[in-house]
């Protein structure tokens, strides 16, 4: 009867060995040579789009004027000018600029009767583009560094569409903003 137990517990340590075994050989190899090699050989850096804008001056077609004390009337005619500094850097990347006047707006039909049009160049081009409607902007290509664009926001009151409704209204600009979007190039998924 000994002699079948030791062969029971011998039986049984060859399997939980030969089971050790197993276990061991899933987790990975009981080989004694073995190697491994770095993939890259270099770093790679992401490039960056971001915008920053200076103050900027407000006229009038007689001048320079102070926005929160003059009095726009019928025929008038306001311009902003600002120039927005784009750093646009990246081998593939591909930008647009353009501008959300959703949010101007007035508590009576001042926004309604006055026109609108934002343009935007890059600085030192002859010719603008108008990003004031929907769907439209300027491209802007990478340049390794900031870039100067000139931004016109031109505001005018009409003499002959002007009515009654708009007088001692407050036009709000401060929801006028421009975006700087990424767009997708003909490689990039």
């Amino acid at each position: 009867m000994q002699r079948a137990t030791m062969k029971k517990q011998t039986k049984g340590a060859v399997a939980a060995g030969g089971a050790a075994v197993l276990l061991l050989g899933g987790l990975g190899s009981l080989a004694y040579w073995n190697d491994s090699t770095a993939i890259g050989g270099s770093t790679i850096s992401s490039g960056q789009l971001s915008m920053s804008k200076d103050t900027g001056t407000w006229t009038d077609q007689n001048g320079s004027i102070n926005p929160t004390s003059f009095k726009f009337v019928p025929g008038d005619t306001l311009t902003y000018t600002t120039t927005v500094n784009i750093n646009a850097t990246g081998d593939n990347l591909k930008a647009k600029l353009y501008a959300d006047t959703s949010g101007f707006t007035s508590s009576g039909s001042l926004a309604s009767e006055t026109t609108k049009t934002i343009s935007a160049k890059k600085s030192g081009d002859a010719s603008a583009t108008d990003i004031t409607q929907g769907g439209t902007s300027l491209a802007i290509s990478p340049t390794g560094g900031a870039s100067a664009y000139t931004v016109v926001v031109t505001l005018k009151l009409p003499f002959a569409s002007a009515t009654n409704s708009s007088q001692t209204d407050t036009l709000n600009l401060n929801n006028i903003s421009l975006h700087l979007d990424q767009v997708q190039g003909p490689n990039q998924s």
